[in-house]
């Protein structure tokens, strides 16, 4: 028995880059739709973590660039919510980011009066899809400049950037690497 394992395409189309196989004689109605559950809960899981591997992978770039233009900012995280609504630091850059305990990739981040956070929004309404974390301290001395951006207006400019780019890869979907010789040869 095998049940496919599939990209959602926006025109209604979803096409298969992989499959779940089991050695069984015929399934019961009962399990072949807990299959089948299990093939669209995999997909969907994969999806999702496909589109977060791509955002920390960008998250890199955009959060070199914040240290670099926002130098009040010594260090930063990028981090995304569990299934439980906690932030778990996915990327860190520059100076440890320091809560109840230090920030660090793979660990919840305690939201406390020590972190300052800017959620990376779609259209700036849409759902969260990350958190971009500073020092409190750096937006607290923060002061309005004739001339230059504040710190906190340049976290701000990142999280539009990486909204816009979540966008992009949403719209992308869970695709494979394209850019194998082997995938290269089969679209021949």
């Amino acid at each position: 028995m095998a049940v496919p394992l599939c990209r959602r395409a926006k025109d209604g189309h979803d096409s298969a880059f992989g499959v779940i196989a089991i050695q069984s004689g015929g399934l019961s109605g009962d399990a072949q739709v807990a299959l089948e559950g299990v093939g669209a809960a995999l997909s969907a899981a994969l999806e999702v973590s496909e589109f977060r591997r791509k955002m920390v992978v960008c998250s890199h770039t955009a959060l070199e660039g914040l240290l670099k233009r926002a130098t009040d900012i010594k260090g930063v995280y990028f981090a995304f919510c569990d299934l439980g609504g906690q932030q778990v630091c996915a990327a860190v850059k520059g100076e440890v980011v320091e809560g109840e305990e230090p920030v660090a990739v793979g660990k919840s981040v305690s939201t406390t009066s020590k972190v300052q956070t800017q959620a990376v929004q779609p259209g700036g309404t849409g759902p969260s899809v990350g958190f971009l974390g500073v020092s409190s301290e750096v937006v607290a001395k923060a002061e309005i400049k004739l001339y230059a951006d504040t710190a906190w207006d340049i976290l701000q400019d990142v999280a539009d950037t990486l909204a816009n780019v979540s966008t992009a890869l949403a719209a992308e979907g869970l695709m494979i690497d394209q850019s194998s010789s082997d995938y290269a040869a089969r679209e021949v």
